[in-house]
């Protein structure tokens, strides 16, 4: 009840005030009830009126001049409501424009309500009682069906019936005889009840209009919660996908490491035992150099996976510059020639002399993973390098005339350990890192890379990179200079195990230098007192007691007071150990490295 007086309350404002967008919504819903009965109220109004017109003809109970008079009136008054019936569009129209239309028939519906008090009380006023009965017919008439046509918004049957029922109740209290007065109180009775039926039909009207809106934000709020339900059931799908797959790809990938690893060290263990019983200087070196293979080969493996580790671990940091492709890749020439010809094939070198821009070491390392693969996969042939210009592109070309790559498998081949045609793992058609790794060092250097392969003729592969600034060839540059250490430097080695400290013991003497090896963290801090110190600290990563060599590093410096120069060697490929050494600015070796690049390390710290 409250809400119908606020409403009518706001009705009574001629001004269009935006109400709330529920109580918007609500007066919308009536105004288009109430337009669904404009038709039909228009129609039985004029029913009514041709019934009264009729009765009063026939009883001449008023002159042809009165009638004409009403008729017009009533017509025109039917033509205006059916015109401003016509200016709304429930379906199309907004909720305001509704609002702002239902707020003008209160007034329409006045001024019919006006027109028939007038005719009733033109007509009743001091005629007889017959006239009196057949006027109240006609008020409760037009009441009752107002009743059902409009209240729905109670202001329209309000202003509809209040002029009729007041010039009803008029002509009768000022009729001629007792019986007009008396029967104002059954009409001021019925007039009441009509009110109250009006009243609760607005109020039932609003109630449903209200709960039939809140049904609907309920069902679109359930709607959109089973949507976003959905696209979450439909993420989780995916994010399972994704894990499932990549459980998969770890375990292929630890499979494969482990198969690989394996193999050489079995190798190497069959090699050393025949060794123990061999006593033929040739066939002792041959044996050591069988056995040196397969370190290379174990070797090779740790320094892909390290570089998988430092691209998961994002340690490979991308610093591009201007330099001529063919300083680039100038290191690379000779070595794949001399590989290609001791194969049996053909190197051809198509770089052209031009500038690019984009970091030297990373451009080497793809170009010589390309070109591995190709040498793997090609049995007779060529394999070419080239490079063209187009506009402010560089394109380089690997290109061989290998066994190629059936298109099935064309984009599985950039996958961690994938190889086509070698699920025997034969050591001589690589790895299957060198490509996952050329994709990845693409995708950080943002370079395009495109493969174009058919079994039988061979594969390309292409890279896009940016071109440089014009520069000239500086040619070959010179070695750097080594300086020399002698036996008065001191290196301290902890590791664990005890057989790496007793063969690192003899590298290290071996390179000249005075080694003092130990196993643990507590046994380093011992070995020197305060007046002495190392000249280099090795440690292997994963020490006892859970201590890191990171960890023995910082501790022996702040024992020794000065910065000393740390090499940390490691198995542990992991992107989170190679983040803990890079972080504190320590240089980093894999286990497996050979001996040249072990004491070239080694005498650069030096």
């Amino acid at each position: 009840r409250q809400t119908i007086k606020s409403y009518n309350a706001e009705m009574t404002d001629s001004a269009l005030i935006s109400p709330d967008p529920d109580a918007l919504k609500i007066q919308a819903a009536q105004g288009r009830l109430l337009h669904e009965q404009v038709i039909r109220s228009i129609l039985g109004g004029a029913g009514v009126a041709v019934c009264y017109l009729l009765i009063a003809t026939t009883q001449s109970l008023y002159s042809a001049t009165t009638i004409t008079a009403i008729s017009v009136i009533y017509v025109s008054v039917a033509v205006l409501r059916w015109y401003v019936y016509t200016l709304l569009d429930p379906a199309n129209d907004s909720d305001e424009n509704i609002v702002a239309w239902t707020r003008k028939m209160p007034w329409l519906l006045l001024l019919t309500g006006v027109v028939w008090g007038v005719i009733i009380f033109a007509v009743g006023y001091g005629s007889s009682i017959t006239i009196a009965c057949l006027s109240i017919a006609l008020a409760a008439g037009l009441s009752s069906g107002a009743v059902g046509a409009m209240a729905v918004v109670h202001k329209c049957y309000l202003y509809y019936s209040m002029p009729m029922t007041t010039a009803l109740t008029i002509v009768l209290l000022l009729g001629d005889t007792f019986t007009h007065q008396l029967l104002a109180l059954p009409v001021l009775l019925f007039m009441a009840v009509n009110y109250g039926f009006s009243l609760n039909i607005a109020e039932t009207t609003e109630d449903n209009i209200s709960t039939k809106l809140k049904n609907d934000e309920l069902v679109e709020l359930m709607s959109q919660q089973q949507a976003v339900l959905q696209e979450q059931n439909e993420e989780i799908h995916a994010a399972m996908l994704e894990i499932d797959e990549a459980n998969k790809a770890k375990s292929l990938f630890l499979a494969s490491a482990s198969h690989d690893l394996a193999q050489p060290l079995h190798s190497m263990k069959l090699f050393l035992l025949a060794l123990e019983s061999e006593s033929d200087r040739e066939k002792q070196q041959v044996l050591i150099e069988n056995a040196r293979k397969s370190s290379d080969a174990m070797s090779d493996l740790f320094t892909a996976l390290l570089d998988v580790s430092k691209l998961d671990a994002n340690q490979v940091t991308v610093e591009p510059e201007s330099k001529l492709l063919t300083d680039v890749l100038a290191p690379l020439i000779p070595e794949f020639k001399e590989l290609a010809e001791s194969r049996g094939l053909t190197f051809i070198n198509n770089v052209v002399e031009v500038s690019v821009y984009a970091d030297p070491t990373i451009v080497q390392r793809i170009c010589r993973n390309l070109l591995h693969n190709a040498l793997a996969y090609t049995s007779g042939g060529t394999v070419t390098l080239g490079a063209e210009v187009s506009g402010s592109t560089v394109t380089i070309t690997v290109n061989d005339t290998g066994i190629g790559i059936p298109d099935s498998e064309q984009k599985l081949i950039f996958n961690t350990f994938y190889q086509v045609h070698n699920t025997e793992r034969d050591k001589k058609k690589g790895l299957g890192l060198g490509l996952s790794i050329v994709a990845r060092l693409a995708a950080l250097s943002d370079f395009q890379l495109r493969l174009r392969s058919k079994v039988g003729q061979g594969t390309t592969v292409e890279i896009d990179i940016p071109k440089g600034q014009v520069l000239s060839s500086t040619g070959s540059e010179d070695e750097p200079e080594t300086g020399e250490y002698t036996t008065s430097k001191t290196v301290l080695f902890i590791d664990d195990d005890e057989s790496t400290r007793l063969a690192m013991r003899y590298v290290l003497e071996g390179f000249g230098l005075k080694a003092v090896v130990v196993e643990d963290l507590e046994a380093a801090s011992r070995a020197f007192n305060n007046n002495t110190a190392p000249d280099l600290l090795i440690s292997d990563y994963r020490l006892r007691n859970g201590k890191t060599g990171v960890e023995a590093a910082l501790l022996l410096r702040k024992q020794f007071g000065r910065t000393l120069p740390v090499l940390i060697i490691t198995g542990d490929t992991s992107p989170e150990s190679l983040l803990d050494v890079e972080s504190h600015q320590l240089d980093i070796m894999y286990k497996l490295s050979n001996e040249e690049e072990l004491e070239t390390k080694i005498r650069s710290l030096l």
